[in-house]
């Protein structure tokens, strides 16, 4: 009897760990989006500038990159602080990365954001990117990807 019901737990243990392993797999296999730098067009006059890229249509369980380059005259790139903040939409933040390029002082964020599987569009994720010398704020804006 106490066989067959570690035998049992054993299995019910197993199946836990391996629905995990799958669901983890299958997140990591996501269409995930590529961004690319942004363009900032930074004259001499230019004090703040901040710009974003990534995808603006995607669909429910889906992972997108977006990525914030800002510029701040005369600061050190390194003193810049970005905050995401979903403001609309079925979203959330899975990570958010800092690249700081010191040879044109501009400060770069890369976030992740997984859409849940009940997001139906109208999705605004909001940039604040601040140093000693300004701020700047921005929206990103989702729409539901009706392709197929």
């Amino acid at each position: 009897m106490k066989h067959k019901i570690l035998l049992s737990l054993s299995l019910i243990i197993s199946c836990l760990l391996l629905s995990c392993s799958e669901d983890e797999l299958e997140l990591n296999n996501q269409n995930a989006e590529t961004v690319s730098e942004c363009d900032l067009n930074i004259v001499e006059d230019t004090l703040i500038a901040l710009c974003t890229d990534g995808s603006n249509t995607a669909r429910p369980d889906q992972v997108l990159t977006i990525s914030a380059s800002f510029y701040s005259k005369g600061d050190n790139p390194s003193n810049t602080v970005f905050t995401w903040t979903i403001s609309s939409g079925s979203m959330e933040i899975l990570s958010n990365e800092s690249i700081i390029d010191n040879e044109n002082s501009i400060a770069r964020s890369v976030v992740t954001i997984r859409l849940n599987s009940d997001f139906t569009g109208d999705g605004v994720i909001n940039v604040l990117s601040e140093n000693n010398s300004g701020s700047a704020t921005m929206n990103h804006l989702v729409e539901l990807d009706a392709s197929e």
